[in-house]
């Protein structure tokens, strides 16, 4: 997945690079809506209900990357996920509320509070996504994904880093069991449109085999290079990809951490 931004080489509307550009974040919305919520129409008796609840100070939350999610192996519990910010601007950190809420009895089920969390300044994070993908961890124990979507503002530089967090409901607490992994990352080196994009993907599958009561995850990672052309054309110039594994140490899942050549 890609999020970089690239320079503009002629107007606004009509060039081959926002043509390409505008086909690119189409298909990654088509791609990517079905398989988790990027974006969520606030419920406000609930969301009102919850700040007050957990004593969050709504003037510090961030509206524009709160989300929430209804789970669809669980209709009757939404998941809410409350940015807050914990200092000045300037500062960029922000705390992360992540909340499950029974619908039918209108209250919360269990809570995350994580100080510090996140991170937004020389990254800016631009999307807070909840994935309800079959995280199944052992029987009967199925967790939720949060993915955090960060970009620098460089035009000739532009990257971008995805970040992945794991969550488990444990009677009162949400236990979080994988932090803030890379999933995904892009880096790129460009003079207008002529350069070249460094990107890696991650895709999860979840293995048969266990590690301290936890199925172990195995990450088909691939590694991509794209060079592009003075007339912001581009092509594939190498493509490899490696198999890594996170497994549950006790407390959480670790593995190596993947970085861009």
């Amino acid at each position: 997945m890609r999020y970089v931004k690239r320079p503009l080489k002629r107007n606004l509307f009509l060039s081959d690079y926002n043509i390409k550009k505008m086909k690119y974040f189409l298909t990654f919305f088509l791609c990517t809506c079905c398989a988790f919520s990027l974006k969520a129409q606030k419920d406000p008796k609930v969301f009102e209900k919850v700040i007050k609840a957990l004593s969050i100070p709504k003037s510090k939350i961030d509206t524009d990357l709160y989300n929430e999610r209804i789970l669809p192996y669980d209709n009757n519990t939404m998941v809410m996920v409350f940015p807050v910010k914990n200092g000045t601007e300037d500062d960029g950190w922000i705390d992360a509320y992540i909340v499950l809420f029974n619908i039918k009895e209108q209250k919360i089920s269990c809570f995350y509070k994580g100080l510090s969390e996140w991170v937004s300044d020389a990254f800016v994070i631009n999307g807070i996504a909840i994935d309800t993908a079959k995280f199944i961890l052992s029987e009967g124990e199925r967790a939720f994904g949060i993915r955090v979507f960060t970009h620098n503002q460089s035009r000739p530089n532009p990257a971008g880093e995805e970040y992945f967090s794991l969550f488990l409901p444990k009677g009162k607490t949400l236990k979080k069991v994988l932090n803030n992994y890379i999933l995904s990352a892009s880096r790129g080196d460009f003079n207008y449109c002529e350069g070249y994009e460094y990107i890696f993907d991650s895709m999860f599958i979840m293995e048969t085999e266990k590690t301290n009561g936890y199925f172990n995850i195995k990450n088909r990672v691939t590694f991509t290079t794209k060079v592009s052309d003075s007339d912001c054309k581009d092509e594939i110039s190498e493509k490899r990809v490696e198999i890594k594994y996170l497994k549950y140490n006790g407390k959480e899942y670790e593995g190596e951490e993947i970085k861009l050549d």
